[in-house]
């Protein structure tokens, strides 16, 4: 996730100035661009390959195929009258 001028910038949609300006703004102060780099390098580990495989592979571990068996047992209780 973009958090403004600490890994990143925001530039209105469409708004082609706005983002040019910010480009800009970046090229032309070297300290902000390292400081952009060093603080959106760990927002980016979420999405490397290996923590999307890790998701991926719990969220499949998790899917019931259709012809395998519930893990859960349910039991109904049943009530009689006296």
């Amino acid at each position: 996730m973009i958090q403004e001028g600490i890994n990143g910038f925001l530039a209105p949609y469409l708004n082609t100035s706005a983002f040019a300006e910010r480009i800009i703004e970046i090229l032309n102060n070297p300290v902000l661009h390292d400081s952009l780099v060093k603080n959106a390098s760990p927002s980016m580990e979420a999405f490397s390959s290996k923590e999307l495989s890790k998701k991926w592979g719990e969220l499949l571990n998790h899917i019931k195929l259709p012809n395998e068996q519930s893990q859960v047992t349910s039991t109904i209780p049943v009530y009689t009258t006296a």
